[in-house]
């Protein structure tokens, strides 16, 4: 990734971009606003509490959105949003939206164990992986939503806002009051950790789906 001036940009914001791109963006932003406002994107999730991990050499996306909240692992909430009684099992995450990505060598994997670590046992490692896309043909996805608790590559965003109220947003979740926002994302060697993931469409040229045991049950990092 560079600047005008072909230097090496990493980890902050390029704030100086034309007035023709920056109308676009907004448009997109507030489309997704919309959406987590009303529902669109779901708010609450329940989740397996099972964590998975994503990758790419290039993240491209617009209208970005972040904020903290809480995923239920195997239970729902009493409608309020409050956590039932007694409930352990909930998940913090933070939680990535964004309206139109493009990412380049996607991996996605999961690790199973079965109960008491069987796969390990019977198969000495069981992951199931998931490729698609490349320079000439990109996985494409709208309304993404990712809930993750890691994240860590070389990123751009072009005018963020952060400290933003969450609850201006619409995004109405167990009393989240921080966000932030930016036209623009871009990350190069992306790499996750997330418990669920969401998307309006998803479309994944080259697709392939293997299920890897022993010494091939290799994660995507």
């Amino acid at each position: 990734m560079s600047d005008s001036h072909k230097t090496p940009v990493r980890g902050r914001t390029r704030w100086r971009r034309s007035a023709a791109l920056l109308v676009p963006a907004f448009v997109t932003m507030g489309g997704i606003i919309f959406g987590l406002a009303h529902g669109a994107i779901a708010a609450q999730i329940t989740v397996s509490g099972q964590p998975f991990k994503v990758s790419a050499t290039q993240l491209d996306g617009t209208g970005f959105v972040q904020y903290g909240n809480i995923d239920l692992q195997g239970h729902a909430t009493d409608g309020s949003g409050s956590v039932p009684p007694g409930f352990t099992g909930a998940k913090p995450v933070a939680i990535s939206a964004i309206s139109s990505a493009d990412l380049t060598d996607l991996c996605q994997t999961v690790r199973i164990d079965g109960p008491g670590g069987l796969a390990n046992i019977v198969f000495g490692g069981l992951v199931i992986k998931l490729t698609a896309g490349d320079a000439g043909q990109r996985v494409h996805a709208t309304d993404l939503r990712i809930d993750l608790n890691q994240l860590s590559g070389d990123a751009t965003f072009d005018h963020m806002k952060i400290g933003l109220d969450a609850n201006s947003l619409g995004l109405d979740e167990f009393g989240t009051d921080f966000a932030q926002t930016a036209d623009e994302v871009h990350i190069s060697n992306l790499q996750q950790t997330a418990y669920y993931t969401e998307a309006g469409t998803f479309t994944l040229p080259n697709l392939h789906l293997a299920v890897l045991t022993g010494s091939d049950a290799k994660e995507c990092f």
